[in-house]
């Protein structure tokens, strides 16, 4: 009965078409370390030059060249600094202005 018609059998084939060799060309294992360790040093590199170039690099100054008379006095036609309490969004002024009253009600009662 080992011929019956009715009975699959599956069929022996290999696996894999590179059996016995090598996986890929010579040499090929190598050239990714190389790629990969050149990668890496590239990332550090970058991460090195963002970390060390801001401390290399002078700020800018916008109202007077450097050594000018009178670079430290603000320019006569310069417009005034707002307050630090005009930058606030509305919400988080009033919220500054509530803490500020509870504090000097606080302060008036303990003094």
């Amino acid at each position: 009965m080992p011929d019956d018609p009715g009975v699959i059998r599956p069929r022996a084939v290999p696996l894999s078409h590179t059996e016995g060799k090598p996986a890929g060309p010579p040499g090929a294992g190598s050239r990714r370390w190389s790629l990969l360790l050149m990668a890496c040093a590239a990332v550090a590199a970058i991460a090195v030059l963002f970390t060390l170039a801001p401390d290399w690099i002078e700020p800018l100054t916008v109202d007077a060249p450097r050594g000018a008379p009178g670079a430290d006095a603000p320019s006569p036609n310069a417009a005034p600094r707002p307050s630090p309490d005009d930058q606030l969004p509305p919400f988080q002024a009033l919220r500054r202005e509530q803490a500020r009253t509870e504090a000097g009600g606080e302060l008036a009662r303990f003094v």
